[in-house]
């Protein structure tokens, strides 16, 4: 199953976090605006067009694309990200480990037309996600209606919802700060 990371109750409810032991890959459930290539010695990263190491810096050359290079930091855990500060400039934990790219066909196909801040914004976040999902940053949530027993003041609990597969604990706590609010405009 999955860690319990805490409990808030509201009212006759409670809302349980988790950590998201059996994660899906954001790469592998959500139509992703851009493709990616990495190349690592230790770690099975995507390569959504199967190119070799030097087919995917060639991206980086060919002005019918939008391309990023992306960036390793490994210490511990591993992050991503497009960005060359620190800790991703580190000589000795960090590296460049490919490029996401997208072409200007699909910008324009997305956002009306050649977008070039959007879709630099869209690629980095997609690897942000990414990395977030590395890092075992996803989780779910149940929440659990306690009922007494009218017979045996026993009390029990059901649960009436529950989700998984946030990516992101920022987004996370957002949407269970949501449902705790959501449940105190019910109790009230």
């Amino acid at each position: 199953m999955s860690n319990l990371i805490e409990e808030r109750n509201v009212s006759n409810y409670v809302v349980k976090m988790y950590y998201d032991t059996f994660p899906t890959s954001p790469r592998e459930m959500n139509e992703n605006f851009g493709k990616i290539a990495m190349f690592h010695s230790k770690y099975h990263f995507p390569n959504d067009d199967e190119y070799t190491q030097e087919q995917a810096l060639a991206i980086l050359e060919n002005k019918e694309y939008l391309s990023l290079l992306v960036y390793a930091y490994e210490h511990g855990n591993i992050s991503l990200s497009t960005k060359r500060n620190y800790p991703f400039n580190c000589q000795w934990d960090s590296s460049c480990v490919g490029v996401t790219y997208v072409s200007h066909e699909d910008i324009i196909k997305t956002f009306g037309k050649l977008d070039i801040t959007k879709a630099t914004a869209l690629l980095e976040s997609e690897i942000e996600e990414y990395s977030h999902y590395l890092n075992g940053e996803v989780f779910g949530y149940e929440v659990i209606e306690k009922v007494s027993c009218d017979s045996c003041d026993c009390i029990q609990e059901k649960e009436i919802d529950s989700c998984w597969g946030y990516i992101g604990r920022d987004y996370f706590e957002e949407e269970v700060k949501g449902i705790c609010n959501s449940l105190n405009r019910e109790v009230a």
